[in-house]
């Protein structure tokens, strides 16, 4: 079925387009009615167990009113001010974010295809002795190699934190690595592939750096929803998503390269195109009704979360990705 035979007009597009807005109303059960009448405590009792059984971890902390929060947090639970943290840069897609913390940054860049260095971190580690090494980018087509890292922290004494946001959902599900198994402790956005509203959650299987993460006040409403949505991912046939996901992205950054654009091959539901000038291609796709977002001046990004979500195959991405060629050409 082509994108004509689904009728989906500019309107429509520029509403789902990219960009996740799970609705609650379409959840497949009464769940958040029945939530939205218990306590705060066993509220939050519900959601821990859900997100362990999601990702398969021991603990899970879930009062996090976004992702900034729960980073926070994790470093002010588990390490001292004066430690040195090493983060990805934010000219290859880090978090800007941890320039707000009290902490020494010590900052690695990508290789020219956009991956880790694996070496280069490892010397970088042994140089710096940071106490925490922390990975995970805003955007990216890649997966990180959880079990090298893992091992470069575990020989240099040092605490792996991870970031998963717009590919949690693949993560979760196996699709993509897990890195709840090798790393320290992970912090999930509940944005993007999962589905939910605002809000994050540190899950990790280690009992000491649970112990030493504060309660911190959730909003309630927030928590609910996302309660809801955890329990429809830990369902089995939430994996199928994850697979819709990575296909259909495969699917459109295949067809670009077909179309001789700036693409890599992707790894999870992210598909990063290389332009000119990427405000300017923005707008232009926003007039035909596409949405999507931007990365510094060269880059525009799409998910295929959402419109996997509404039913869109592989063909379908097929057909998106040559009406944006056409677009910003």
């Amino acid at each position: 079925m082509n994108i004509i035979d689904r009728n989906l007009t500019n309107h429509e597009m520029t509403k789902t387009s990219f960009v996740l807005l799970y609705n609650v109303e379409n959840l497949n059960n009464d769940d958040y009615k029945t939530l939205d009448g218990i306590t705060q405590a066993s509220l939050i009792k519900t959601a821990e167990e859900r997100a362990r059984k999601l990702f398969g971890a021991k603990y899970a902390r879930v009062e996090y009113k976004n992702l900034f929060y729960a980073i926070k947090y994790l470093l002010k639970d588990t390490i001292e001010e004066e430690d040195k943290v090493m983060v990805l840069s934010e000219e290859c897609g880090g978090y800007g974010e941890f320039n707000n913390l009290p902490y020494k940054l010590v900052k690695f860049h990508l290789d020219t295809n956009n991956k880790i260095d694996y070496e280069c971190i490892e010397e970088l580690v042994k140089d710096e002795k940071p106490k925490v090494l922390f990975v995970g980018a805003k955007f990216t087509e890649h997966t990180e190699n959880y079990l090298l890292l893992n091992r470069i922290c575990k020989e240099n004494g040092v605490l792996l934190y991870s970031i998963i946001s717009p590919s949690a959902a693949l993560s979760a599900t196996g699709v993509t690595q897990n890195p709840v198994f090798w790393c320290d402790a992970v912090v999930v956005s509940m944005l993007g592939s999962l589905r939910g509203k605002e809000g994050a959650l540190i899950i990790t299987n280690s009992k000491d750096i649970y112990t030493n993460l504060l309660t911190r006040n959730a909003d309630c409403d927030y928590l609910i929803y996302n309660t809801t949505v955890l329990k429809e991912a830990a369902n089995p046939k939430f994996s199928i998503y994850g697979r819709k996901c990575l296909a259909n992205a495969k699917a459109l950054a295949e067809t670009f390269i077909k179309l001789h654009m700036n693409v890599s091959p992707t790894e999870n539901n992210i598909v990063i195109l290389e332009v000119n000038d990427s405000e300017n291609a923005l707008m232009l796709l926003r007039l035909k009704g596409y949405d999507a977002s931007t990365f510094g001046k060269k880059y525009v990004i799409f998910d295929s979360s959402y419109l996997t979500t509404l039913g869109y195959k592989p063909n379908d991405f097929q057909e998106f990705a040559r009406r944006i060629v056409e677009t910003i050409k």
